[in-house]
Order: structure tokens, then sequence, then C-alpha cells
């Protein structure tokens, strides 16, 4: 099982554990402490989420869609290709 805390890893060399504090410290530089609807209000206002989201339901909209008229393939598949059959031998009887 893995340290969850660099501090407190066992297999890390100090150097190691060092490099690793000081990264992670690093990584969490300018991010948010606390809540505000200041930042609800950046994502509403952000025109990048809008494309996000519309990336999002084209997705779900091509993965849903698309098996869906292979869903009839089995049963529709025969009973037409005896229809064209019937019908090319009507033809030929008349």
């Amino acid at each position: 099982m893995l340290d969850q805390y660099p501090e407190t890893a066992t297999f890390l060399t100090e150097e190691e554990r060092q490099f690793v504090i000081r990264t992670l410290a690093d990584d969490s530089k300018g991010q948010a402490t606390h809540f505000s609807t200041k930042f609800v209000w950046q994502a509403l206002t952000d025109w990048k989420s809008y494309v996000q989201a519309v990336n999002f339901m084209w997705y779900v909209a091509s993965v849903t869609v698309q098996p869906f008229p292979l869903m009839f393939l089995p049963t529709a598949g025969p009973a037409f290709r005896v229809r064209l059959c019937l019908h090319d031998h009507d033809q030929l009887l008349l």
C-alpha cells in the first residue's frame, strides 16, 4: 500500500522526499483554498465551458445513436431479402 503523504513515505530518500514536497507545493500555487460563488460565475461566463458541454453532448449522441440502426438489421435484413425475391418472382410469372 502506498503512503498518502510524502512526509510519511518510507520508500523515498530524503532528497526525493524534498523534491516531491517542493513539486506539490509548486503545483498548488494559485489554487483557491475556499469556495466562492465568484468561481461559479467564472465558469458560467467562460466560453470554453460551453464548448466542452457541446463536445460532451455530441459524443454521447454519436455513441448512443450510431448502433441504433444496427439493432434492426438481424430482423429486417432477411425479411427484406425475401420480399425482394418474391417481388422478382412475381414479375417473372406475369
